[in-house]
């Protein structure tokens, strides 16, 4: 086996050791395999008309959002691989289409996006009908939530010069919180990139003055999502504004320093569901996290903060750390409520309702009457008035021992993160451009970190519930009642070149394992197609990829999916110049023309390199 799967391998030591070297001893050149939950909203172009070069289907036209960046920016900078998180676990196996939220104003698929930190209602609406639409076909939590929208505009319904919005959970602020949780809402693509059609805005004759082939919108945010920030240089990735530096009409702001790099894969590593490749070796992350959408107002308080829209849960299976987080609907409020509230959480960690607290040991520590059962471990979170400043948050802790209540103070601490979001732009023929700030605050979320008292059961359902309670009464409870998680790392399908470096003009072996059985699927080097073909009864098999000539030296995603699906494998081959030395001649440790001539004189043949 080419994987190794942590859920299936506790209690067996050799392993786990093996597996915990391996993830500690990342290397520069070991690939990290990053997932996108991405959803395309009804209405967008990329929903309504895909048509973006040859790809005239909803589906590869998203592939193409992450395949790009990553040939592009990521791999050749810091070894790191953008994928779908659509896998075979999974009831549909096509990216999600979700309702735009509000369409009372441009047309469908649009999103109020001048300043999602005052009026973010349809940005957190979307991101939270995304997760919904994955916990739907299987699990919401996976990798980073990215909505493909399709253009942005302010209060007036007018098109604006913002292209992005995106960021990661904060605590403390500045500092993206472990395990990370970006979130990412990027405009259709049909607006930027070269190969479309038409990329005029809605009803008038206004666009992007710019192209966008390599699709460096998608790697910006994804630099948000993983924690860098804005860095003025119109060459440099994170620039605020797309850049066009040579005057061709395509922007090339595509850079990333020591610094970024180096931040990026440290991030990269506690994304939930990622995988390392060291290479030809996939390793599931340590990060383990599901997360279940609550529907928004539908709570019955007149506080948008007491309306919960998710509850996430993370466990990382090698330190054994335990992270619950109640995400609101709002910032918590300069001036505490009359009455405050409280907020709550239930876990039955054993899957057993009978062992946890009785409905009366409930009632004493202040809960209302609820149909839960079985709660092994209760979290408490009450508001608490700070003279002069915004409300702080007192803990209470309990888990049921021998059937009696212990309150467990040192097991978990609060925290009270901040979902901050950058924005984008882009030059517009007629400008448009909100004056705003660099950083945005859109949400916040109650959590509790710490270590349970007993061990998780890893890969087995578990029950929760969650609520926020004001004077003795429920405002909100997660779906109206219990909820089930498992905490597992998700199986990907996986594509091994049986040459880890080929030259210009060659052909590799691509070995597969893990697609649909007896499918037609497509190979893609970088985001070009180069075959077609069928996987064989068991969803894989070996497939040639000839490398065209004009490909440029260095690491390539490879991809391998299941046609008219989200469903792919995913894997990196190195293209060597087709003229290159294969060894360095005169021994100074660099292959390079000057062993190409000694190549010739040696051999009394031509150059290496042609010459």
């Amino acid at each position: 086996m080419k994987v190794i799967n942590k859920s299936h391998i506790e209690g067996n030591t050799l392993l786990i050791v093996l597996l915990l070297f391996s993830v500690s001893s990342v290397n520069a050149g070991d690939i990290i395999h990053v997932p996108m939950s991405w959803c395309v909203v009804e209405g967008s172009r990329a929903e309504a008309s895909p048509n973006i070069g040859a790809d005239n289907e909803t589906d590869a036209v998203i592939w193409r959002r992450h395949e790009r960046p990553t040939d592009n920016i990521y791999l050749p900078q810091a070894d790191i691989s953008l994928r779908s998180a659509i896998n075979n676990a999974w009831s549909v196996l096509d990216f999600p289409i979700i309702a735009d939220p509000d369409t009372s104003q441009g047309v469908t698929g649009d999103m109020r996006g001048e300043d999602v930190n005052s009026f973010g209602v349809e940005f957190n609406a979307m991101l939270n009908a995304c997760d919904q639409a994955y916990n739907d076909i299987g699990r919401a939590g996976i990798g980073i939530t990215v909505v493909n929208a399709n253009l942005f505009h302010d209060a007036s319904g007018s098109y604006i010069g913002i292209i992005g919005w995106a960021g990661c959970d904060e605590f403390p602020a500045g500092t993206c919180v472990s395990p990370y949780d970006g979130r990412v809402v990027v405009i259709d693509n049909a607006y930027l990139h070269p190969d479309s059609p038409d990329r005029t805005f809605p009803g008038g004759s206004n666009q992007f003055t710019a192209t966008d082939p390599l699709d460096i919108l998608t790697g910006h945010e994804v630099g948000h999502a993983l924690s860098l920030n804005h860095r003025n240089n119109t060459t440099a990735l994170m620039n605020p504004s797309i850049s066009d530096n040579d005057s061709d009409g395509a922007v090339d702001n595509t850079d990333l320093n020591a610094t970024e790099v180096a931040s990026l894969r440290a991030n990269a590593l506690n994304v939930p569901g990622m995988e390392l490749d060291p290479p030809n070796v996939f390793i599931p992350g340590d990060w383990l996290q599901q997360r279940i959408p609550d529907p928004i107002d539908d709570h019955n308080a007149q506080f948008r903060f007491m309306d919960m829209t998710s509850v996430k849960l993370a466990f990382n299976s090698s330190s054994k750390e335990f992270h619950v987080q109640l995400s609101l609907g709002d910032k918590l409020p300069s001036v505490l409520p009359d009455p405050p509230c409280d907020f709550w959480f239930l876990l039955d960690s054993d899957n057993n309702t009978g062992t946890g607290a009785t409905n009366e040991q409930l009632r004493k520590l202040g809960l209302p009457a609820v149909g839960f059962k079985g709660a092994d471990i209760i979290l408490q979170a009450s508001m608490v008035p700070v003279p002069g400043g915004t409300p702080a948050l007192a803990q209470n802790n309990w888990s049921v021992q021998k059937k009696q209540l212990v309150q467990i103070p040192n097991n978990f601490r609060m925290q009270l993160r901040e979902l901050a979001v950058y924005p984008q732009f882009a030059k517009m023929r007629k400008p448009n451009f909100p004056k705003i700030g660099d950083r945005h605050i859109a949400g916040v979320s109650v959590a509790w970190v710490g270590h349970l008292p007993e061990t998780l059961p890893l890969g087995r359902t578990g029950r929760f519930n969650a609520l926020i309670v004001q004077n003795g009464e429920v405002v909100d409870e997660l779906n109206k009642g219990i909820s089930q998680f498992v905490l597992d790392s998700p199986v990907f399908p996986h594509c091994f070149p049986q040459q880890a470096e080929v030259k210009q003009g060659e052909t590799a072996v691509i070995d597969v394992e893990g697609l649909s059985p007896n499918s037609k699927i497509h190979g893609l080097l970088g985001p070009e197609e180069i075959f077609t073909d069928t996987t064989n009864g068991n969803g894989g098999g070996s497939f040639k990829l000839k490398v065209p000539v004009d490909t440029n030296p260095g690491p390539h995603l490879v991809t391998v999916g299941v046609i008219d699906t989200a469903l792919t494998a995913d894997c990196t081959l190195i293209v060597k110049d087709k003229g290159a030395c294969d060894a360095d001649l005169n021994g100074d440790n660099v292959v390079d023309i000057r062993d190409a001539k000694l190549f010739a004189r040696d051999f009394k043949t031509p150059s290496c390199r042609g010459e």
